[in-house]
């Protein structure tokens, strides 16, 4: 598995609604309990799914990292394994990520 992209969000605590908005406008499947400080998984989305070649995005709270500083540390990632994904899709997804976020009022960083 490749992590293709890293996209982290900062600037606000992540309330219900913002939660429930990222969600929403990235197509992400619902995991994980915001109230529950041990679930970091909240949230994704096959891309691509052919066996063992598949690509996910995916939404996550960090609680490690160089970056982190608590529970309003969170990141999507998008990762891939035995697929190659072209510049024009990781694009896609990238700017999507980025523009849900900034509507959102989150600052991003990516790395």
């Amino acid at each position: 598995m490749a992590q293709v992209f890293n996209i982290q969000l900062r600037g606000q605590v992540m309330t219900q609604a913002a939660l429930d908005g990222l969600r929403e406008r990235l197509g992400l499947r619902r995991s994980g309990r915001l109230d529950d400080s041990e679930d970091t998984g909240f949230g994704s989305r096959r891309l691509i799914d052919d066996g063992d070649a598949w690509a996910l995005l995916q939404l996550r709270r960090d609680y490690e990292g160089e970056y982190a500083s608590g529970d309003d540390d969170w990141s999507v990632d998008l990762y891939a394994t035995r697929v190659l994904l072209d510049d024009e899709t990781v694009e896609r997804y990238r700017s999507l990520v980025l523009e849900v976020a900034a509507a959102l009022g989150f600052v991003t960083r990516e790395s």
